[in-house]
């Protein structure tokens, strides 16, 4: 071999490089640099082996001159643009994968990579046009189906989706990516079973996936198999202790099974792997509140509400904390702020009508109450608490009238029918009374309080028929 041929170097460059000698090829292209410095193809070359050593921007910048000498240097601005995407440039890669299509219209590959950059950007029929074009191109592209299933499931088009999804596990039967996604789609149509089977054949082609578990449980919690679910995030977590996201699922499955200790940890740790979790914060808030805990409940809820100034929901759990410790002026604050973001907030409506009552401004309070129901006239709970400041007043009849309207909407709720009880009684209807006890009784048999009125006033009446009634007959049902 001339030592001084820059095509005999490159030739032996690529030949050490294939024998996986990947210095001694740097060194030939080097030599060829030395030789020719306007070679094209031994940029191109120098910067393939430069990337597999994960010297991106050595690569990079080898690239760049490979395509800077010869613009019409397709694979080369392909290559460039797979570099500058690692590098987080996508728009500059963006460039230079139009060139590459520019220049080979019918380079499949580089259709699909526009096609990622564009759903990245949230243009999905964009992106659907590349994905389609590179499956005319090459019809069993398996990467570029399930790129196009994900960018159809987007469109709402799952039907489709599934079937692109399927299509490529039909050319890569062990491609982890289509069957998870696959599973995801089988969820978001409602096929929750199907997808179970889905994520439970990735675990046993792949038990190291810990996507597979994770996505296992989500599918178990959909189900309302909440500790199922715990077992498949903690698999998932095993395989990837840092997963923020399984960490998040894990606290969510332990709170739906009542193990809020656990779940406070849970969220803790989920907080840890990733701070802008808000909802993560909001959750350790409802955990701690659960377990009585209102200042560090409260410190999370304040987190979120300074992250999130303009989230109704976040001042709302704010509000609640507060007024369980009995802040009222803190609360009514929270609850303001909450119907300021959004005036149609009716359990937000609602509570502040409590925390005015707790301030002592009943008839601020009143006006809450009703301005909650011209919102939603069976929302319960408005008419649960205006039919006690009623009662409270001396209102009877008002009051009656709304804890009627209340065991209506929800004939189960054995406080509704114990106060519309002493309602009947305020108002001189004892068979009234004893009725809506015995209902209270029928629904919740260790309702003390009913069962204690019911005894006092059944004790006053006479026996008829020489029996005396017990609390278990008399009246029937509504």
């Amino acid at each position: 071999m001339d030592p001084n041929s820059a095509i005999a170097n490159n030739d032996l460059g690529n030949l050490l490089r294939y024998q996986g000698k990947l210095e001694e090829a740097v060194a030939h292209y080097r030599r060829v640099i030395k030789i020719n410095p306007t070679y094209p193809a031994v940029y191109y070359n120098l910067g393939n082996v430069l990337s597999s050593q994960g010297k991106l921007d050595e690569s990079i910048e080898s690239y760049r001159t490979a395509v800077r000498l010869l613009p019409t240097f397709t694979r080369a601005h392909y290559s460039l643009a797979l570099g500058l995407v690692v590098q987080g440039k996508q728009d500059e890669a963006f460039e230079h994968f139009e060139q590459a299509v520019r220049l080979e219209p019918r380079f499949a590959e580089a259709h699909n990579n526009l096609g990622l950059i564009l759903a990245s950007r949230g243009g999905w029929d964009e992106a659907l046009r590349h994905y389609q074009q590179a499956l005319e191109i090459k019809p069993d592209f398996a990467l570029a189906h399930v790129n196009l299933g994900e960018a159809l499931a987007q469109r709402g088009k799952t039907g489709e989706a599934i079937g692109h999804f399927r299509r490529a596990l039909e050319i890569e039967p062990q491609m982890a990516a289509a069957r998870e996604s696959l599973a995801l789609a089988l969820v978001r149509d409602g096929r929750v079973d199907e997808a179970v089977k889905e994520y439970e054949r990735a675990i046993q082609e792949k038990p190291g996936f810990a996507g597979a578990y994770y996505g296992l449980a989500n599918a178990y919690f959909q189900r309302g198999r909440y500790r199922d679910a715990a077992e498949q995030y903690r698999r998932a977590l095993r395989i990837d202790p840092a997963a923020a996201a399984a960490h998040y699922g894990l606290a969510n499955a332990l709170s739906k099974a009542g193990d809020a200790e656990a779940a406070i940890e849970q969220y803790r740790l989920a907080i840890r792997y990733d701070g802008k979790n808000m909802e993560a914060y909001s959750n350790l808030g409802n955990a701690l509140e659960t377990r009585g805990r209102l200042d560090e409940a409260i410190g999370q809820y304040r987190r979120v509400v300074a992250a999130r100034p303009k989230d109704a929901p976040a001042h709302y759990n704010l509000a609640n904390a507060l007024l369980r410790k009995e802040d009222f002026k803190g609360a009514i604050l929270e609850y303001q702020r909450a119907l300021q973001i959004n005036p149609k907030y009716v359990e937000a409506r609602t509570n502040l009508g409590s925390a005015l009552d707790g301030e002592g401004k009943k008839d601020e309070a009143v006006a809450e109450y009703r301005k909650a129901l011209e919102i939603d006239p069976n929302y319960a709970a408005a008419r649960f608490n205006l039919g006690l400041l009623l009662g409270e007043r001396g209102d009877i009849a008002a009051a009656t009238e709304q804890f009627r309207r209340v065991v209506e909407i929800n004939p189960q709720d054995p406080e509704a029918r114990y106060h519309l009880g002493d309602l009947w009684m305020a108002a001189g209807k004892p068979d009234e009374a004893a009725a809506e006890y015995m209902r209270a009784l029928r629904i919740e048999p260790n309702f003390a309080p009913a069962r204690e009125k019911l005894r006092q006033l059944l004790a006053r009446r006479e026996p008829q028929s020489g029996q005396k009634q017990s609390p278990g007959d008399g009246a029937g049902d509504n």
